[in-house]
């Protein structure tokens, strides 16, 4: 048995901090990922059984081990990632945070359980990566514990040879070195669709932004042209003035202090549609914020783009992860390790297209007057469907004509989002099916308490919700993110993530949340500019039409050539070359760019991880 850490150092800077910890017995051990929050209570409670060797907010695994066992999972809350191991009892215990904020992923190489928050961690311990072409097709990846990475289940331990991502809200026991298991210690819930909200709109809206304000008040904030970054940076700096005169409201463990909060925002030199950094910088003005803007070219895109995805092991059809890397840089830059986001709330509140849409797939019962009319409903949820681009909108296996199956597991739910935008290699239709299995897999990923949830309970919004938070949001965004901070030694930490506050906006009413700036907007309207909370929403994306000859031109043609896309083995060769002249033909709208982008990310994994060439025979 073996731990190892690499520290980013927030809380307990002195030696007692360094990782792994040990009890005083030295037979339990610890290495954890992330940051627990409101521990101070806890700790005076465990400090009668337990005695603490420092302040590091990590140390409470071992004191709650010693008197809860597995059954700790309640008294966490943050953002975690954890390894915990038992000498005496010869357990083992991993566990990942409830909305998956830390990525955690597991493989066994010659009868070895290995753990890493990154994949590549593995290639040292003798992983030979093989593509999970049929995970990556149907987007498994998204929606279960799979990863890209190919595996063949057996029953035994020491015959696994698989790449797994432990779910959020899970956690994995090991017995003995031999007998292991994965189960859930925590899932989303949502009231009946047909229990009636007692409370008013007014008395929600005040109980969110109270949630809202037992957040720790970190040292920068990613500041947006949105309402939900605004709000954050609002009631930050809200808390920030109250401690001039309540030290206490800042919140019993923030290391803030009253130093001055630091907001950060991405901007973009061309297409500047997808910009919000002139909105970010007067909504910085208005709170009296110091704001830092990274803009990013298109030379900036083509010459990050390969460190950016080869960190992030995943593949996304937008150019924003490079962006989030440079700013977390320019965050570094600064001297700031700890930085609070807006991710979770488009999740909670039904901030994307493609679940407003979902708000008015049937009535909203539980409020007295459904304010969206049967007679506005389907001609809004077409006028939204219209506005979405093709290239954003997904494949159209997401769409209700899909096959009966799925659309019957999930209540006639929608959803639309598709990340694998690419063209196929007609042996995986033969190897693997039609491509409707995209949405099977989606349904399936869910278990059979959440199906009957479903299809008997939640309202179809909620469905969606959980699909997406369950898929793009864990997998991808939060994934993504974190890598991206952790390279440049930032963490981030994502208020709306928050169990508790996870727990309360589920049960705002559906109806209500497509007016949602309600969430943080009406409860916080005092706290941000006028433009800001009557703004329109728009999602974080980065520019995506280039021209001929400039710097990403010359990267997809570096990138993409016969031999590299051939050397993945699963992509039609002749369709991506037809697609990179389509991409930047001069009357090209853009949509042929975004398989372009995902492709090329898919050859920089490959380079960077050794990946073997699929074959039709594979596993």
């Amino acid at each position: 048995m073996a731990l190892g850490h690499a520290r980013l150092a927030t809380k307990d800077l002195s030696p007692s901090g360094e990782q792994p910890l040990s009890n005083a017995s030295g037979t339990v051990h610890v290495v954890v990922n992330g940051e627990l929050y409101r521990y101070e209570a806890l700790r005076q409670d465990l400090s009668s059984s337990y005695s603490f060797k420092g302040t590091s907010d990590s140390e409470l695994l071992l004191a709650l081990y010693e008197r809860e066992g597995i059954r700790l999972f309640p008294y966490l809350r943050g953002e975690f990632a954890i390894v915990l191991y038992d000498s005496r009892e010869q357990i083992l215990l991993v566990a990942r945070d409830r909305h998956g904020v830390k990525p955690l992923h597991w493989t066994t190489v010659d009868g070895r359980l290995l753990i890493a928050s990154e994949m590549k961690a593995f290639l040292p311990f003798g992983w030979m990566p093989k593509w999970d072409v049929r995970s990556i097709r149907e987007e498994g990846v998204l929606h279960d514990e799979r990863t890209m990475f190919q595996g063949v289940r057996k029953f035994h331990l020491r015959r696994l040879t698989f790449v797994y991502q432990l779910l959020p809200g899970s956690y994995l026991t090991c017995l003995s070195f031999d007998y292991m298991k994965v189960q859930n210690y925590w899932e989303d819930e949502y009231p009946d669709k047909d229990e009636v909200e007692a409370r008013t709109p007014d008395q929600m809206i005040t109980g969110l932004r109270d949630q809202m304000l037992q957040s720790d008040v970190p040292v920068g904030i990613y500041l947006s042209g949105g309402i939900d970054s605004a709000a954050i940076a609002g009631i930050a700096n809200d808390i920030l003035r109250m401690s001039k005169t309540n030290p206490r409201a800042l919140g019993e463990n923030s290391e803030q202090d009253a130093r001055e909060l630091m907001c950060f925002s991405v901007g973009f030199d061309t297409n500047t549609d997808f910009g919000e950094s002139a909105v970010a910088q007067r909504t910085a003005d208005f709170l009296g914020l110091p704001l830092h803007i990274k803009i990013v070219s298109e030379a900036d895109f083509a010459d990050h783009f390969e460190a950016t995805y080869a960190l992030g092991e995943h593949n996304c059809p937008d150019l924003n992860h490079i962006g989030k890397f440079l700013l977390s840089k320019r965050v570094h830059e600064h001297g700031i390790k700890v930085v609070l986001t807006g991710e979770g709330s488009d999740e909670h509140y039904g901030g994307y297209p493609w679940l407003v849409s979902e708000v008015l797939r049937e009535p909203d019962t539980s409020v007295k007057q459904d304010p969206v009319s049967a007679g506005q409903s389907t001609a809004r949820a077409r006028k939204l469907e219209e506005k979405i681009t093709p290239g954003v909108r997904g494949s159209e296996n997401y769409a209700i004509a899909s096959t009966a199956l799925p659309r019957r597991l999930l209540g006639e739910v929608s959803c639309r989002f598709a990340l694998t935008m690419a063209p196929f290699a007609e042996w995986t239709d033969t190897r693997f099916g039609q491509t409707e299995s995209i949405a099977q897999a989606r349904a399936f990923a869910l278990g059979a308490k959440q199906i009957s949830n479903v299809q008997k309970r939640w309202h179809p919004l909620h469905t969606a919700s959980q699909l997406w938070k369950r898929g793009g949001l864990a997998t991808m965004i939060l994934k993504s993110q974190d890598h991206m901070a952790m390279a440049h030694s930032v963490e981030c930490r994502p208020p709306f993530l928050d169990h508790d506050l996870t727990q309360f906006a589920n049960h705002l009413p559906p109806s209500l949340k497509i007016k949602i700036e309600m969430d943080t907007a009406r409860g916080c309207q005092a706290l941000v500019t006028q433009e800001v909370y009557e703004r329109k929403k728009q999602s974080y994306l980065a520019p995506y039409k280039f021209p001929a000859g400039g710097p990403i031109h010359k990267l997809m043609q570096r990138l993409l050539t016969r031999k590299k896309v051939e050397g993945l083995g699963f992509v039609d060769v002749d369709k991506m070359d037809q697609l990179l002249k389509n991409a930047f033909a001069p009357d090209s709208d853009g949509s042929a760019m975004r398989p372009l982008f995902v492709v090329a990310q898919w050859v920089v994994i490959a380079d960077t991880l050794g990946v073997a060439k699929a074959c039709p025979n594979d596993g």
